[in-house]
Order: structure tokens, then sequence, then C-alpha cells
């Protein structure tokens, strides 16, 4: 939720299709990159 919100600090956002796209990969890429799984995965 902490990067979550802080993209949102950032300007990103997830009301289209194509914003949530992009929002979501550089989540899960900071996510990753700080040792958690992908949070998107079923």
């Amino acid at each position: 939720m902490v990067i979550h919100g802080c993209l949102h600090l950032l300007g990103y956002d997830h009301i289209e299709d194509d914003e949530a796209e992009e929002m979501e990969g550089l989540e899960t890429e900071i996510l990753q990159k700080l040792g958690y799984e992908d949070p998107y995965l079923d």
C-alpha cells in the first residue's frame, strides 16, 4: 500500500486501463526490487 500511495503522490493513476497497466507495472517492479512478490498475481 505504501508503494501504491507513493505512486499516486507522484501523479500516477489507474482510472484508465493504460494508466492502470503502467502504474501496476511500476508497483510490481519496485516491490520485486525490495524482495516482494507480484501482488497482482492470481
